[in-house]
């Protein structure tokens, strides 16, 4: 379980991600 970091930008899971969210493969 990792803490949600804080998201400056809006988030688009349709459009690229930010690098700090990494996917939990």
């Amino acid at each position: 379980v990792r803490v949600p970091v804080p998201q400056l930008q809006p988030q688009n899971p349709s459009q690229q991600q930010p690098q700090e969210q990494v996917p939990l493969v």
